[in-house]
């Protein structure tokens, strides 16, 4: 099995800031039409509106047109993970609303979380 690989959408100001705090784990920027390229067991973080706490979906069974809000990333990453092209895909969703060192430091316990488990 790869090493996880975080993938970072552009719409996250901190991303250099996670790079330095996770140093033995390689990050790149999201580019949606390149996912399965990256890896086969990745964690990809983007914020999206409407939200009013992080979420992090990795039961992609669950995932369908009406359980999400503002990105087709979540349906995309279904079918790269019913479709084999990657083996695992965590998606953790960033309330867009939050501060830059809320969401830095939200996101870092969840992907300490993620990589721990």
């Amino acid at each position: 099995m790869d090493e996880k690989k975080v993938l970072v959408s552009p719409s996250i100001p901190f991303y250099r800031q996670l790079k330095q705090r996770f140093s033995g784990i390689e990050f790149s920027r999201l580019e949606k039409d390149k996912i399965e390229e990256e890896g086969r067991d990745l964690i990809i973080v983007e914020s999206a509106k409407g939200l009013e706490e992080p979420a992090v979906i990795s039961d992609w069974d669950e995932v369908g047109p009406t359980s999400i809000k503002s990105s087709d990333l979540p349906v995309t990453l279904k079918m790269l993970v019913k479709l084999g092209a990657v083996d695992s895909a965590v998606l953790v969703r960033l309330p867009s609303e939050y501060s830059r060192k809320r969401a830095l430091e939200e996101t870092s316990a969840i992907i300490s979380d993620l990589l721990s488990g």
